[in-house]
């Protein structure tokens, strides 16, 4: 969940916030409806509305979104921004917009489950005529040498009263990771890999392969990936090595071992999604070419790493059989009681009354309810 000091630092982004506005000013026309998805306080929403725009929809699932009305009434286009408390897929436009604003990447453009969620936007939020501010986003990636403030420990733990942690350590460093533009070290020239369109690609889709040459001797400890964001009207920016500071930053794919390499090898690597819950599963691979002959190669992904527990795994087969337990009994008695007449307060009374061993008191039975009915409450226009 982020604080507002994350919005903040995201409209602190210099490069990321004037590609975006010179986007704006080509995109936005007068008396356009505008949507803001993943508004935060309502930055670039009050941009669009000063730019002309006759009414704006500022999404925003995170409480931050208390702060935009006093920063439309601010700036006097308050008559003309709805901020809405939630997904975009729970409200509905009087129309299709005609523009839609959005920046939901992490420190990849396949966040969370973004590229799914725009897609699905298509037919409420956005036509064939909406213009979409992100025209497409490019997954540039790069061979890595290992970095020079290595650590890696081989072994266990110094102390010998502690348990020896390299076999979790390994588990552990297999996963990808955010990293600073500064902390890769490219051993050659970055090149594009996969290509995202939002609204079009799915997450399903996100696979590709690149190459490139090594320029100098070393060994590939990992792929270092960042997004290269284009933007409407020619405006971008790029989270990559020789860029400015970003919010976004850079990933680095680890590889089990390091391939050495040297000058002049070709390299191929290969990136690949499998959607799976929220983030999904990397795969990602990388072979050494010398003289037009594999030299060397190494497979690796982040299951382990983001493996749940065996049991929680199972629970989530296609061909896991549910049962009800006692959550379920909860959550069906707080729907039934919710009846659109009933203060959370006559709720509680009615769930304690029902599972009155499940709560301390009335007061832990109330914060329970007031919790779990405020992800089912729809959000009404600010």
């Amino acid at each position: 969940m982020y604080a507002l000091a994350d919005y903040v630092a995201m409209a602190d982004d210099a490069p990321r916030v004037a590609a975006y506005l010179a986007a704006l000013k080509a995109a936005v026309r007068p008396g356009d409806h505008v949507a803001d998805v993943g508004a935060g306080f309502g930055f670039f929403a009050v941009a669009a509305a000063r730019l002309g725009a006759a009414r704006v929809y500022a999404i925003e699932p995170n409480d931050a979104i208390d702060h935009g009305p006093r920063l439309a009434a601010q700036h006097g286009v308050a008559d003309r921004i709805v901020f809405l408390q939630g997904r975009a897929d729970a409200f509905r436009p009087e129309r299709p917009v005609d523009v839609l604003i959005e920046d939901l990447r992490g420190a990849l453009p396949t966040h969370g489950r973004r590229l799914d969620q725009l897609a699905d936007l298509a037919g409420t939020w956005t036509s064939a005529a909406t213009r979409w501010l992100t025209v497409r986003d490019r997954l540039m990636v790069v061979p890595c040498d290992v970095p020079a403030d290595d650590q890696r420990a081989e072994g266990g733990d110094a102390d010998p009263i502690g348990p020896d942690l390299s076999a979790v350590r390994q588990v552990a460093r297999a996963t990808w990771s955010r990293v600073a533009a500064a902390d890769l070290a490219p051993l050659g020239p970055a090149v594009p890999c996969i290509t995202v369109v939002p609204g079009t690609t799915r997450s399903r889709d996100v696979r590709g392969r690149a190459r490139t040459n090594i320029v100098r001797d070393g060994a590939i400890d990992a792929l270092g990936v960042w997004c290269d964001a284009e933007l409407l009207g020619g405006a971008g920016f790029s989270s990559g090595p020789g860029t400015a500071p970003s919010i976004h930053g850079c990933v680095r794919f680890p590889l089990p071992a390091p391939l050495p390499v040297r000058a002049g090898d070709e390299v191929e690597m290969t990136l690949a999604l499998m959607p799976d819950g929220v983030d999904g599963i990397w795969r990602w691979r990388a072979e050494v070419r010398r003289d037009g002959a594999i030299v060397a190669a190494a497979d690796a992904t982040d299951l382990a790493a983001r493996l749940l527990s065996t049991t929680r795994r199972a629970r989530r087969a296609p061909g896991h059989v549910p049962q009800a337990g006692m959550r379920l009994a909860l959550e069906r008695a707080l729907l039934e009681a919710i009846d659109g007449r009933a203060s959370l307060q006559e709720i509680a009374a009615t769930v304690h009354a029902r599972f009155p061993g499940r709560f301390a008191d009335a007061a832990a039975a109330l914060a329970w309810v007031a919790e779990a009915a405020a992800l089912l409450d729809d959000a009404e226009p600010r």
